[in-house]
């Protein structure tokens, strides 16, 4: 039972939500939400259609995925519960305490994060105000397509960073397409799909890898940090920076 005690994130308190749940223990007031924006690079979908020597214009799409797990007052990652699945009582307890979601439309339903909005305070670390930023300039996604956003009423973002963070941020961004590419490139080779690296896919590939480096420049991420552009914020909600302090999380 102790895994389960875990969905009572958000209570400052030991409250009996169901009579058969009042043992769940007290947990410490610093484990909240945090919230993370990630890009997934994967084969087209019209890959399908292509044949051998044939160079299609292009063989790549991307898709975005969000994901939640509590995070403690220095930003670290705390084990997640699953108890939203355990039971149909301990699922009923969960959304008694989270009552309230964002969702990243277009990508699924699994994309949903739940979360008290008058407790947790919702981390959004520097790569998810990158990626929801290029999500937003680069498909002209109409606002607001990160919903429920509006409902938190404290939210935090990584600290302000100095030029050498962002270099690193940067950088980090071009390595992880540039690991995906190999890893899509190494499936065809163990496949026996070699063919499959022509022409029109090492076209995509630079193609995509000139817009990233434009939108890498320390200028266009300054402009993406500290916010996620595609969710509206409310005006009253407490903005903070990590390390957050005893009296943020008050």
């Amino acid at each position: 039972m102790d895994d389960l005690s875990l969905f009572l994130l958000s209570l400052d308190n030991e409250v009996e939500i169901l009579p058969t749940m009042t043992f769940f223990p007290k947990l410490p007031p610093e484990i909240r939400n945090i919230v993370k924006i990630r890009r997934q690079v994967k084969e087209s979908p019209s890959k399908a259609k292509q044949k051998k020597y044939f160079a299609a214009k292009s063989q790549m799409h991307f898709t975005y995925e969000a994901s939640s797990g509590p995070t403690d007052s220095d930003g670290y990652n705390t084990p997640h519960s699953s108890v939203r699945a355990a039971t149909k009582e301990s699922r009923a307890a969960y959304f008694k305490v989270r009552s309230h979601e964002i969702q990243l439309l277009g990508y699924g339903c699994g994309n949903k994060i739940y979360f008290n909005p008058f407790v947790d305070v919702l981390h959004f670390d520097d790569f998810s105000s990158i990626f929801s930023h290029q999500l937003r300039q680069r498909l002209r996604r109409p606002l607001p397509f990160v919903t429920g956003l509006h409902h938190a009423t404290k939210i935090a973002f990584d600290p302000v960073p100095n030029d050498e963070r962002i270099g690193d941020l940067a950088a980090e961004v071009l390595d992880d397409y540039e690991i995906a590419i190999k890893n899509i490139q190494q499936f065809w080779r163990d496949k026996g799909q070699d063919w499959k690296i022509d022409m029109g896919w090492k076209r995509a590939v630079l193609e995509e890898e000139i817009k990233l480096l434009r939108e890498m420049k320390a200028p266009s991420i300054r402009r993406a940090l500290g916010r996620v552009n595609g969710g509206t914020i409310n005006g009253n909600a407490k903005i903070f920076h990590l390390p957050l302090t005893a009296e943020d999380l008050a």
